[in-house]
């Protein structure tokens, strides 16, 4: 499994917790990780580290929709959530070590679990090259309890029953 993403400790003012990572690829930040053991929150990342060495995914709705998928992938009902900024996050999954789970053993958890993510970023193809079906598809994975209405999906987009994306970027 080749691993072409980093964990990094974040320095990033405003995230609570013990302890929180920033998963960066070429310097872009794309997720973070927020808890301590033994639970850690996967989110996507709202904004660039203080240093500026990582700066946030300027594509959105790629990023958006590749953690929303996995998260229907993983089952886990993946949300959006907004931070103390007002910026909108998808919540995608609790990563959690299982009493007597060694610490190795969470860590190949996330690596699967990050590569898999990296993978669906990396193979998103442009809405416009999409098939409808494709997109009614994740809006029935994720409508479960408001079938019919459109889906705020984060970050000012929009997914309707008939799998048409909108931005309604503030």
């Amino acid at each position: 499994m080749s691993v072409d993403f980093d964990v990094l400790r974040s320095d990033k003012n405003g995230l609570y917790g013990p302890e929180s990572y920033v998963v960066a690829r070429e310097g872009i930040g794309y997720l973070r990780l927020l808890g301590s053991e033994p639970q850690w929150s996967l989110i996507t990342a709202t904004a660039s580290e203080d240093h500026d060495r990582i700066e946030v995914c300027k594509d959105t709705p790629r990023l958006v929709e590749s953690a929303l998928r996995l998260g229907v992938e993983l089952g886990t009902y993946p949300n959006f959530d907004v931070d103390w900024k007002g910026r909108e996050f998808i919540r995608i999954c609790v990563v959690n070590q299982l009493p007597g789970e060694e610490r190795e053993s969470v860590n190949q958890k996330l690596l699967r679990l990050l590569t898999r993510f990296f993978k669906i970023y990396d193979e998103h193809l442009p809405i416009n090259s999409r098939s409808g079906n494709e997109m009614r598809q994740l809006y029935a994975s994720l409508a479960t309890g408001d079938p019919g209405n459109d889906l705020c999906l984060g970050g000012g987009l929009w997914l309707s029953v008939d799998g048409s994306l909108h931005d309604r970027s503030r």
